[in-house]
């Protein structure tokens, strides 16, 4: 018992004087200690010796841990020198136009449009996210792509309206109307056609003129030749001046020029009768 009072009570005297609070750590403290970013082999490794593996290349290490590593100054300034300091770009390591970016230990690429990768080397489908619009046509290219354009449209991604109208399209003072992907004419009386291109002959569509006359087309109008005996008006015939029409019509009777503007058509019926 003797032997236990001389040995232990120096120590017995010092947790004795010691308080609850110096000997444990504060929560804060301890759950900084408990909780704090672990390294790619996690655990205690703080209190193994350096391995070079987990310190430099796992992560990214610095020069006093290198020298954790070798316990040697020439060993660890020869590691430094091809770790920090070597051009890890020279290989040329980047694909497809990338720019290198050396740093401390490794290098990364900066790829142009299109590419993709730890050294670019993957093209990009750009057509995988349909870029062209208005229906056009998407074509991948390495690195990039390309649109083709329905008509009436044009630009990168077929984002542009083309003005037809420009160009001029329709004819006979027609009145050209720019719409998406495309035009319309509004044509004068007496023309039609998509460019409003095409004479509208009215004594072949209406067959206006009565038995014996002679139709003349005009634009926007037609002449009916009467002999000099008049022209007779055949009832039991069937007419198709059914249609409105805003053409004039000129007549010769016995010699003689009469002038008619009937608006409707149908008043040309009243007319021919008149004369007969």
């Amino acid at each position: 018992m003797g032997f236990l009072l001389k040995y232990w009570t120096p120590f017995l005297f010092l947790i004795s004087t010691c308080s609850a609070s110096s000997m444990f750590l504060q929560k804060s403290f301890a759950e900084e200690f408990l909780f704090r970013v672990r390294r790619a082999n996690g655990g205690f490794e703080e209190f193994s010796k350096g391995n070079l593996e987990r310190e430099c290349f796992e992560e990214l290490c610095d020069y006093e841990e290198a020298r954790e590593v070798f316990e040697d100054d020439l060993k660890t300034k020869n590691f430094w020198k091809s770790y920090a300091e070597v051009d890890h770009c020279s290989s040329s390591p980047c694909t497809n136009e990338a720019t290198c970016v050396n740093s401390r230990g490794t290098y990364s690429c900066s790829c142009l449009p299109g590419f993709e990768g730890n050294t670019c080397e993957n093209d990009i489908d750009e057509c995988f996210s349909f870029p062209c619009i208005n229906k056009g046509t998407c074509l991948n290219h390495f690195g990039s792509y390309s649109c083709i354009c329905q008509s009436g449209f044009y630009g990168d991604n077929c984002e542009k309206d083309v003005n037809e109208c420009l160009s001029l399209p329709c004819l006979n003072n027609a009145t050209c109307k720019n719409v998406p992907g495309g035009y319309s004419c509004t044509c004068f009386g007496g023309f039609e056609g998509r460019n409003c291109e095409n004479e509208i002959d009215e004594c072949e569509r209406l067959s206006p003129c009565p038995v014996g006359a002679q139709c003349v087309d005009g634009i926007n109008q037609f002449t009916c030749l009467c002999p000099k005996d008049g022209c007779k008006l055949d009832i039991n015939k069937p007419t198709n001046h059914t249609s409105k029409s805003d053409a004039s019509v000129k007549e010769i009777k016995g010699g003689k020029k009469a002038d008619v503007t009937p608006d409707p058509l149908d008043k040309i019926l009243d007319m021919l009768t008149d004369l007969n």
